[in-house]
């Protein structure tokens, strides 16, 4: 699965896309309304790259931890991110790893 997804964003970056550079808030919004699948094969990849940088840090206290729970679906973590967009559009033209990981501990705090 996790093969799949990454083919999937590899692929993506081939198109019109790869002009801009980066995935914005304003792609992945569009992303959220149109292609629900692409949106949260997206963000559960950032959702991933964040927790191997958080544990290759090595610690519990670091710039990259989010808290998300182990119980939490995939459709979950597509759904806060998809919200927290909806919810923040001033943000939208910033990088969407940036707001995928800002969605993330907006909807999931630290205790």
């Amino acid at each position: 699965m996790r093969a799949a997804l990454a083919l999937t964003l590899a692929s993506l970056m081939c198109g019109p896309v790869l002009a801009q550079n980066y995935i914005n808030g304003n792609q992945l919004t569009e992303w959220c309304r149109n292609s629900s699948n692409l949106a949260g094969a997206y963000s559960l990849a950032i959702h991933d790259a964040f927790s191997v940088a958080a544990r290759l840090q090595g610690t519990q206290q670091n710039a990259f931890r989010t808290c998300v729970p182990d119980e939490v679906t995939r459709s979950q973590i597509r759904d806060v991110v998809c919200a927290y967009l909806e919810a923040n559009p001033a943000n939208r033209h910033w990088e969407a790893p940036v707001l995928v990981f800002n969605a993330l501990v907006d909807g999931f705090p630290c205790t």
